[in-house]
């Protein structure tokens, strides 16, 4: 069986020791695996067909494909060509853009906090100030700020990448939430990451994580999201207000140093379990 790991070049070399242990799992289960950069890869439609080159030369194409990129066109390209993507370019494209993801969770009824849709030049309703403002295809906590006024709510998105974001009331429980890690659609653990100096506590920031167990309504909230999507290996996280758990987003492309830093679990190895056994 052959596997292909798509990254960005920049995050290859960042998580070095991460692809390391994709080697490991798959060389544990007699799975070939090469690591291929966005950077170097052109694709599209050639005598009506799609074809993708890698360095110029036609793509040999693997059993599958894991991608730690952010690009449901190219995760949809693999999957026209027969190739099996983890995540699905549906989930990619859903979990990429947190308006869409927002839409998502209101159709499940999950409890969240009150959010509105913005453009660059759109119009900015009154909203609650303070609020969180949030790049619509943001990650890891980056192209989030707080803002106190409309004119900081401006002053940041001129500053994100993405021309579309979304606004949220600040939750009371600020510095907290909750990352609930799922492996081929099951829950493999939860981490509570807080953080004293920051209302972001993502661990990447900077904040602190412990493991967490989950009560029965926080582990009915994450069910509800498994019986619409399928997904490989995936955070579902929630931040807290008055106390109780309330839906935040989902993040594709999720990080792990917490759960190797804080706990015995290789997310890895059971998520190269899983692929192996979605493909036999």
């Amino acid at each position: 069986m052959k596997g292909a790991l798509f990254y960005e070049g920049f995050e290859a070399e960042r998580n070095r020791y991460y692809i390391d242990l994709y080697f490991k799992a798959c060389e544990k289960r007699g799975i070939s695996l090469r690591v291929f950069l966005l950077e170097r890869l052109s694709f599209g439609v050639r005598d009506h067909e799609p074809f993708l080159f890698y360095d110029g030369a036609p793509f040999e194409l693997p059993d599958f494909a894991v991608m730690r990129l952010r690009e449901p066109l190219l995760s949809r390209q693999l999957e026209r060509m027969g190739v099996k993507a983890f995540n699905s370019s549906a989930v990619c494209e859903l979990t990429n853009d947190k308006r869409r993801t927002y839409q998502f969770a209101q159709t499940l009824g999950l409890p969240m906090m009150d959010t509105w849709f913005l453009t660059q030049n759109g119009a900015v309703p009154a909203l609650p100030y303070p609020v969180v403002i949030k790049s619509a295809r943001g990650f890891g906590g980056h192209e989030v700020r707080l803002a106190q006024s409309e004119f900081e709510l401006r002053e940041a998105m001129k500053s994100f990448s993405s021309e579309g974001a979304v606004a949220q009331s600040l939750a009371s429980d600020a510095g907290k939430d909750l990352r609930v890690y799922v492996v081929g659609n099951k829950i493999a653990c939860a981490m509570l990451r807080t953080s004293t100096g920051d209302f972001r506590s993502n661990f990447g920031l900077g904040g602190s994580a412990a493991p967490y167990a989950l009560n029965a309504r926080e582990t009915d909230m994450v069910n509800r999201v498994l019986e619409h999507m399928e997904l490989g290996l995936a955070g579902i996280d929630f931040v807290f207000h008055r106390g109780e758990a309330v839906f935040n987003e989902i993040e594709d492309v999720v990080g792990a140093r917490m759960l190797y830093r804080y706990t015995e679990i290789d997310i890895v190895d059971r998520y190269v379990g899983h692929i192996a056994g979605a493909l036999s």
